[in-house]
């Protein structure tokens, strides 16, 4: 790419002229939604979820992660973020939804303390793979349902939706007691572009 690669990853390029490189996110910038409420991003380590957070609309108010480069690169892009510890059940007011990773779900003896008080809906990627390697990418769901609450998941293909990797991932919401939970569209296969 390069002396076009700044210009470019900063949106004020066009990419080239295949389709997948002149998409919003390749050429540095996401396709911002109507504002939903806010959420909160958790993580054993680096994850993408502040940046789907805000593409969907959510405004990220917190964050619990222990790996401190990846916090600051969130607080560059989500000014006024909170940055919480891990294992703190601490906030002021539940956010509209939690994005995490399977390993971030509270499991063990006091874990139902938890989902009686963070009644909100839970959003975590679990059991990828990727197809070319075989080799796992994220956690086995091994954390059970708490009681009264609902799920739902979807098994999406990066490539069929549109991506360029081979991999493979459940994505799962659990919804709190009373609480309407949508039912997953199906997703509409893509042409696959391969990220050259």
């Amino acid at each position: 790419m390069g002396s076009l690669a700044p210009a470019l990853w900063a949106g004020r390029q066009a990419g080239g002229k295949d389709r997948h490189s002149d998409q919003l996110l390749v050429r540095g910038f996401l396709p911002y939604r109507l504002p939903w409420g806010t959420c909160e991003v958790r993580g054993a380590g680096p994850n993408l979820w502040f940046a789907v957070a805000k593409a969907l609309g959510f405004r990220v108010t917190s964050i619990r992660c222990p790996y401190l480069p990846f916090v600051q690169l969130v607080l560059s892009f989500c000014p006024g973020v909170s940055v919480l510890l891990p294992a703190s059940q601490r906030f002021t007011s539940l956010p509209e939804l939690v994005f995490l990773d399977v390993e971030s779900l509270p499991s063990g003896p006091g874990a139902h303390r938890y989902w009686e008080r963070w009644l909100t809906p839970h959003v975590f990627y679990a059991g990828g793979q990727d197809a070319d390697s075989g080799v796992g990418l994220g956690g086995r769901l091994t954390t059970r349902l708490p009681p009264g609450w609902t799920a739902w998941s979807v098994t999406l293909s990066h490539c069929s939706a549109g991506g360029a990797t081979l991999g493979v991932w459940s994505l799962v919401a659990w919804y709190p007691p009373f609480f309407e939970g949508a039912v997953p569209l199906p997703v509409v296969a893509e042409m696959w572009f391969p990220l050259w």
